[in-house]
């Protein structure tokens, strides 16, 4: 299998041609599930990708691979994220046609409870407008496998989600 990641651009690079893909589309009972891939922009700095990769801007590659995903007919999009919780808001506030954004980076605690080392930035998910004022639900699970994340979805027909029962553990 491919390596799902939409702004690593190894397009120049030719011993990585074939093994990325922006995205990917799962079955999930026999639903199709479009899961696009983003990695952090500090790529550069943080890793020795060479010359001939390219760090690509996370909006707009993940908006193109949405429509991609839309015109094949596949209307529930993820998005994975290595952003970070602030970046994977401002993504959530500008992205059209995805519905959930799984995120990392920042190692941010989202939740009701409180942990004796840190306490939640935020609600799980936390609920976001995009463009066209409906919600995206962004979620992550702090670090290491302190807490376990979980967000069931339930989408209507058209791709929106009706309810979701979450429970960060």
């Amino acid at each position: 299998s491919k390596v799902v990641c939409a702004d690593g651009g190894v397009g120049r690079e030719a011993r990585l041609k074939g093994l990325f893909a922006p995205d990917t589309v799962v079955l999930v009972g026999s639903e199709k599930v479009g899961v696009i891939g983003l990695t952090t922009p500090d790529t550069r700095e943080i890793a020795n990708p060479g010359p001939t990769v390219d760090c690509l801007d996370p909006y707009e590659t993940a908006q193109k691979a949405v429509y991609e995903l839309l015109k094949k007919g596949v209307n529930k999009i993820v998005v994975r994220s290595h952003l970070g919780y602030g970046e994977d808001l401002k993504l959530a506030r500008r992205l059209v046609g995805a519905q959930v954004i799984v995120g990392g980076n920042s190692h941010t605690l989202l939740g009701s409870f409180h942990h004796e080392e840190l306490a939640p930035a935020g609600h799980y998910p936390t609920v976001v407008k995009n463009p066209e004022g409906k919600d995206e639900l962004v979620v992550q699970a702090w670090e290491w496998g302190k807490v376990v994340g979980l967000l069931e979805v339930t989408f209507d027909g058209k791709g929106e989600p009706l309810a979701y029962k979450k429970q960060p553990t």
